[in-house]
């Protein structure tokens, strides 16, 4: 693959970021009222898990070829794997530190949260994301091999059918199963992931295989070609985008299967899809459209940044909350450019630790 086009993807994955940051500390405010979910059923977490399986694929193609493929896939998965400790420890702290965000206003339910954290069984947010890709990343190999080993369709065969599964028991009371049990006659929660894995696994899949098609030479996946083609998608996705938010049309509510996000419904993949060949058709077209570098900065630390995200979202949304409240529009946006732009810190600093061991 290109300088140009992993610098593409780093932007993508960067814009990713400061969206979510931005939709975490405004969460159902103003202002994330526009930037989640702006352009129809697609948010920046099902952007940043697909970009995340198109790296993944691109990366570790090369490592399988070379024959690192296992000490590499571990030795990330012990990166994730610390990375989500601290994330961890940022939630016991701020449990610590405030009393009303305690389950059940126990200590001991919190440590007992926290035990779960670093076990991968309690996936409350913000404890989801990492546990996810942490498992994903894990299946990773087998994914990569199968495609070098001719079997790409079979790998996407059973991906579309583990989906399938999780749209079936997704109708289900009891789906996903939640862990409850008691601490010193204090009950304990540790709740699935808002993200199912089953469903989920789909987006990276495809990020794989999209991936391992470009750094083995083959030309990544484009669809169909043509102006008619793209009149087509720009008016579906136009569409969809007026349906989420009922604009000339009825507005579609996320509680709907096809339109749901844990579960990853069919008619969200579909506009993520129609998104992602949109974009793949402006990066052809106009490469230089997609080049900006401070999100590509974010994109290439992007786990350092998601994790400080991570905190922002911990320590800086009760005082965001109630400046906003306070002082209205100007302070929100005021806010909201000062945590964005302190996004640039873990990435800045990762950039210098990196050169620093280079040199």
């Amino acid at each position: 693959m290109t300088p140009q086009r992993h610098r593409s993807l780093d932007l993508l994955r960067g814009l990713m970021l400061v969206i979510m940051t931005i939709d975490h500390l405004d969460l159902f405010g103003p202002v994330y009222r526009f930037t989640y979910e702006t352009f129809g059923f697609a948010s920046a977490a099902e952007g940043f898990v697909l970009l995340s399986g198109v790296v993944a694929g691109l990366a570790y193609t090369r490592y399988l070829e070379e024959g690192r493929l296992a000490p590499k896939v571990t030795r990330r998965l012990l990166t994730l794997w610390h990375h989500h400790l601290v994330v961890v420890a940022g939630l016991l702290l701020l449990r610590w530190w405030r009393p009303d965000e305690r389950p059940a206003g126990s200590l001991a339910a919190s440590l007992a949260a926290a035990v779960g954290g670093v076990i991968l069984l309690n996936q409350e947010p913000p404890l989801d994301i990492l546990a996810l890709y942490l498992i994903l990343v894990a299946v990773l190999p087998l994914v990569l091999r199968a495609c070098r080993s001719g079997r790409a369709g079979a790998v996407i065969a059973v991906s579309v059918a583990v989906w399938l599964v999780d749209q079936v028991l997704s109708t289900r009371s009891w789906y996903p199963i939640t862990i409850n049990f008691r601490v010193a006659g204090v009950p304990v929660i540790w709740p699935p992931n808002h993200f199912h894995l089953l469903a989920w696994q789909f987006l990276f899949v495809l990020g794989i295989y999209a991936g391992w098609r470009v750094a083995t030479g083959r030309r990544a996946p484009v669809g169909p070609r043509g102006r008619l083609w793209l009149l087509a998608a720009l008016g579906l996705a136009a569409a969809l985008g007026a349906l989420r938010h009922g604009v000339g049309l009825p507005q579609l509510p996320e509680t709907l299967l096809a339109t749901g996000r844990p579960n990853l419904g069919w008619l969200r993949l579909v506009d993520v899809g129609l998104l992602a060949w949109l974009l793949l058709r402006l990066h052809r077209a106009r490469p230089r459209l997609l080049r900006q570098p401070w999100l590509e900065l974010l994109g290439r630390q992007s786990l350092s940044v998601f994790v400080w995200h991570v905190g922002l979202q911990l320590f800086l949304r009760p005082a965001y909350v109630d400046l906003a409240a306070r002082h209205g529009a100007p302070m929100r946006l005021g806010l909201l450019a000062v945590a964005a732009a302190s996004l640039s810190l873990p990435a800045w600093w990762r950039e210098s630790h990196a050169q620093r061991r280079r040199i």
